[in-house]
């Protein structure tokens, strides 16, 4: 994860960056499997990348998605 990252993400340390995404996606991924009709994977990634936008451009998450 952390070299997926930007050199720079704002203020924040790009280690604390990529281990709070990882463990967000963990919990994600934990929340899902406890679902009685869980979301269909593809809408799961939707809602990682839109939970993640703030730490994590676009462009990383998705390479179809042009640079800001």
């Amino acid at each position: 994860v952390t070299d997926e990252l930007p050199a720079t993400s704002g203020k924040l340390p790009r280690e604390a960056a990529a281990r709070w995404l990882s463990a967000a996606f963990f919990e994600l991924l934990s929340w899902w499997i406890e679902q009685h009709t869980p979301m269909p994977p593809t809408e799961l990634a939707a809602l990682f990348n839109d939970l993640a936008q703030p730490v994590w451009p676009a462009q990383a998450l998705d390479p179809a998605v042009p640079p800001i």
